[in-house]
């Protein structure tokens, strides 16, 4: 039987690694956003470093893993 909320889940998951792994511009706004909360700083105005990058695309890639892998084991 399948289960239709885990498999749900993992696409989530899934759809948000990617756009996590793939440095969407919808990602890199909210990163952005989230740096300048408390500052006197716009987002625009913030510059992310390679770092920043390599940790999303670490995490978005991890997270694609595990939403796979939830899908993976709804269906089965």
């Amino acid at each position: 039987m399948v289960a239709v909320e885990q498999v749900l889940f993992g696409v989530f998951l899934a759809v948000g690694g990617v756009l996590l792994a793939i440095d969407h511009p919808a990602i890199d706004w909210l990163n952005r956003w989230l740096k300048s909360a408390g500052t006197t700083q716009q987002p625009s105005e913030i510059e992310m470093d390679d770092n920043a990058r390599l940790v999303g695309f670490v995490v978005g890639s991890l997270t694609v893993v595990v939403g796979l892998l939830l899908v993976v084991d709804g269906i089965a």
